[in-house]
């Protein structure tokens, strides 16, 4: 199901329209893609699936290098030219012509489009969002956290209250079979950013969930990164 909620139109601000917006409940990327592509029954590594995107990926930019266009059931890629030419004489200037690639979807994706459900949201859930662990003592981002050391969490609404309990960045082990470990030391909590103390964790593997009674609501929201972390 596609999450929607309707907000004002504000490239129109004089009509009484609203407009759709898209409500999902975290982004894909890169590593989402091949999480999937190599998940338990696919036969396919990592590696393999790394190889065989790069070399799809290789493949698109040859042809549209040298033929000027792809055409897959997934996506259509054309290049175009834009910018006014003076004569038939006249050359490719990049101070007045410029390249775009045009890129349309495919069989597949026209198809995918019809089978797509949509659900309304009445009014769009809001719950902290982190994206990123910076551990400084490791140099690492989404990887380690070194027990003791300052690290930063960025993200989006992730500011709360310090002084409630239920509330902070909490660090929980795998295997759930250990106590939650709660970060109590903050040098700065911040909407988008946040400095830490590492808790002293013993090693293993968490996921960092922060919690946060968000602003007009009464309840604790939870949002949780992505990756999990490793203590060694």
């Amino acid at each position: 199901m596609i999450r929607y909620s309707l907000t004002k139109n504000e490239m129109n601000p004089d009509t009484d329209g609203f407009i759709a917006k898209i409500q999902q409940w975290k982004k894909t990327d890169f590593e989402d893609v091949l999480n999937y592509m190599t998940a338990e029954g696919s036969g396919l590594t990592r590696p393999q699936a790394l190889a065989y995107f790069e070399k799809l990926m290789q493949t698109f930019e040859y042809f549209i290098e040298t033929r000027g266009s792809v055409v897959t059931p997934l996506c259509h890629i054309q290049i175009s030219v834009k910018g006014n030419f003076l004569d038939e004489n006249d050359k490719f200037d990049s101070e007045r012509h410029s390249i775009h690639l045009r890129i349309k979807p495919g069989t597949r994706l026209k198809e995918l489009k019809t089978r797509l459900k949509l659900v309304k949201n009445n009014r769009p859930e809001i719950a902290p969002n982190p994206d990123s662990l910076f551990d400084i003592a490791g140099n690492t981002t989404n990887k380690f956290a070194t027990p003791r050391s300052i690290a930063t969490l960025k993200g989006k609404d992730l500011k709360f209250d310090p002084e409630d309990e239920t509330q902070g960045i909490f660090f929980i082990p795998e295997n759930q079979s250990k106590e939650n470990f709660r970060v109590t030391l903050y040098s700065s909590i911040a909407t988008t950013k946040i400095h830490f103390l590492i808790p002293d964790l013993p090693p293993g593997k968490y996921t960092i969930v922060v919690k946060s009674i968000m602003r007009r609501h009464k309840s604790i929201r939870s949002g949780i990164l992505r990756q999990l972390i490793t203590v060694l």
